[in-house]
């Protein structure tokens, strides 16, 4: 009897071949869909760490300069006005000079870069909302529900318990040298390049990279010497990746203050207000620094943050991002008077943690509106309360300091 013996396939089938495909396209999708993500949980981690080292850094170099008790700690004004009244009046001809700035019981802002790049105060004959004398660079009166490059908005009504400019921190810059003088011109601030240099991490350097990728990559630099010759191993500068302003917020406790080191990646360089009136879209009108009004809050008991509603003009940037870095603004009771309607100015700085959906958008009104989840202290609510919003913070660093060590 004949017995056939059956073969076995040796070849793949073509349904087989394609089923793989499938798969092995299925999994470089998710591969892919999964690296951008990837990458910016990778930049954050590193803009974190860098931040908190940062910000350690930054602040030793604040309480080791005392650049307060050297007098190089300047404000802009109008010229013999000591400081900017809430009407924002200057006194007559708009000649700006950086004049003493005296440790007040009003909070301020140490912006080195923004007070050389600006070198100015916003005249009361522009009659719109900004101010770049205050950070964030708004009237104390602006109201945020409003669009700040219009002219002529309704301003929000001053509490006397609650003084305006107490909104605001008064933004100081930096003399090149120290000086006893009341006021000088302001060719003595830190010229651009000196305050970019002296608010950017110095820790950066900056590669260039030839087009020939065999060559090896260069550090570029400024000659240390103006002679015929002289070779470009001089000055090195940073990539100016990360730049710092510094918020001082005086406490209850008479002579102290909360230093917070405020670090920025990426920050805007062009500090640019509207030409326009209004501005023609949100992004012209001002994104660097951006001020809403906070309502609706719940929680903010224990330490362990809370939910809060913010709104603001509609002719304004609305993005925000979880992990990024706010302030918030207003007033607290005041312990040192016997008043008890008295309010001392409170600013804090808070993460978001969370966004409690998309931006809602009230066209009718003009504003748009979202949620946020905030992780911070407690904070008191019993007077109107504002949030600054700064694309890029990373790092918020607080040190408990005396006034007398600036």
């Amino acid at each position: 009897m004949q017995v056939y013996k059956s073969r076995l396939s040796r070849g793949v089938s073509l349904v087989e071949v394609i089923f793989s495909i499938g798969v092995i396209i299925v999994g470089i999708l998710g591969v892919m869909s999964i690296l951008p993500l990837a990458g910016r949980r990778a930049q954050d981690s590193v803009s974190m760490s860098i931040g908190a080292a940062m910000g350690d850094s930054i602040a030793a170099e604040v309480l080791s300069n005392r650049w307060n008790q050297n007098g190089q700690l300047r404000i802009l004004t109008p010229a013999n006005t000591a400081v900017l009244s809430v009407t924002d009046s200057p006194v007559s001809p708009f000649v700006y000079t950086p004049t003493t700035f005296a440790l007040p019981e009003q909070p301020f802002c140490i912006d080195p870069m923004l007070t050389r790049a600006d070198a100015t105060v916003t005249a009361t004959t522009d009659q719109s909302g900004f101010n770049t004398a205050y950070f964030p660079y708004y009237k104390p009166t602006h109201n945020p529900t409003l669009d700040p490059s219009v002219f002529g908005s309704a301003q929000l009504v001053e509490d006397l318990n609650a003084p305006a400019p107490l909104r605001r921190l008064i933004r100081v810059g930096l003399l090149r040298q120290p000086s006893t003088a009341t006021s000088v011109s302001k060719v003595n601030l830190l010229s651009t390049s000196e305050a970019f240099h002296v608010a950017e991490r110095s820790d950066d350097i900056r590669f260039e990279r030839p087009k020939d990728r065999t060559l090896p990559a260069i550090i570029p630099g400024v000659s240390a010497t103006s002679l015929p010759g002289a070779t470009s191993y001089g000055t090195r500068f940073g990539s100016g990746a990360f730049s710092w302003i510094a918020t001082v917020v005086p406490e209850q406790t008479p002579g102290y203050a909360t230093l917070s080191v405020v670090v920025i990646r990426n920050r805007l360089r062009d500090f640019d207000l509207p030409t326009t009136n209004p501005a023609t879209i949100p992004e012209r009108n001002a994104a660097a620094e951006r001020l809403a009004i906070v309502s609706s809050p719940t929680g903010f008991e224990g330490g362990a943050g809370g939910m809060v509603t913010i709104t603001s003009s509609l002719n304004t940037v609305s993005r925000m991002l979880p992990g990024q870095w706010v302030m918030l603004s207003g007033f607290t009771r005041d312990l040192s008077s016997g008043n008890a309607a008295a309010r001392a100015p409170i600013h804090r700085w808070y993460r978001i943690a969370a966004l409690g959906g998309d931006t809602v958008e009230n066209e009718a009104a003009g504003t748009w509106s979202r949620e946020l989840h905030l992780d911070g202290a407690d904070w008191d609510f019993s007077t109107t309360t504002f949030m600054t919003i700064v694309d890029g913070v990373v790092s918020v660093t607080n040190h408990f300091v005396r006034l007398d060590s600036l």
